[in-house]
């Protein structure tokens, strides 16, 4: 057997021991799934524990309750977006995440200025005993998930990514709030947004804290 015969056998033993290794989904597509199925499944759960708040369709009709809606729901399907695209090497040199700020800034605008002139008569109607506590509990077991799903230590390797990934999620019940829950500005920034900034800034120092520890 000449050399180039002895290296075409080796090649082929070394192709037969290869494992096939599964095919990811685009980080869009694995998004956009994730996506749907949180929504659905914290949508379906929050209703189980509490009907929502009696004719929150009717508050649809409300163009600035509309347009909280709609921008934030943009703003987690961004956040959640770059989330997935940040665990594949050097995804993000070129792109960058911070066009998502602005409809979350805008949204949030719109809904501070309720504190000068309600959108809509505040209501204690659909008031949930703890929706705060709701608030935090979806997006500690979603995040938990997320860990799993995108190996661990390799999204949070970053404060960034690690905070898109806290803002996304936590996003979720929150506006999901604004049609379950009693819809005051007081109540909306204390026990629906304020939960949200503090997983964003809690989650990545506790993942920062595990991954010194090896997670």
């Amino acid at each position: 057997m000449n050399s180039n015969e002895a290296d075409l056998t080796l090649i082929n033993s070394l192709k037969d021991d290869l494992i096939p290794q599964k095919v990811l989904l685009k980080a869009e597509v694995r998004a956009a799934l994730f996506i749907i199925c949180y929504f659905i499944i914290v949508s379906t759960v929050m209703y189980l524990i509490q009907p929502f708040r009696p004719n929150f369709l009717i508050d649809f009709k409300i163009l600035r309750f509309s347009a909280e809606i709609i921008l934030t729901i943009f703003s987690i399907i961004t956040f959640i977006y770059f989330s997935y695209l940040s665990v594949i090497p050097a995804s993000l040199k070129n792109k960058s995440f911070k066009w998502a700020i602005p409809p979350l800034l805008l949204g949030l605008g719109i809904i501070l200025y309720n504190y000068i002139e309600p959108s809509k008569a505040p209501s204690m109607a659909g008031k949930r005993p703890y929706c705060a506590e709701e608030v935090l509990i979806y997006s500690s077991l979603t995040f938990l998930y997320i860990i799993y799903s995108l190996k661990k230590a390799v999204l949070f390797k970053t404060y960034r990514s690690t905070l898109l990934s806290a803002i996304g999620v936590s996003l979720v019940p929150a506006i999901l709030m604004h049609i379950s829950c009693m819809y005051e500005i007081h109540h909306v920034m204390s026990h629906h947004l304020g939960p949200v900034l503090l997983f964003a800034l809690l989650v990545p120092i506790i993942c920062k804290i595990l991954i010194k520890n090896k997670m």
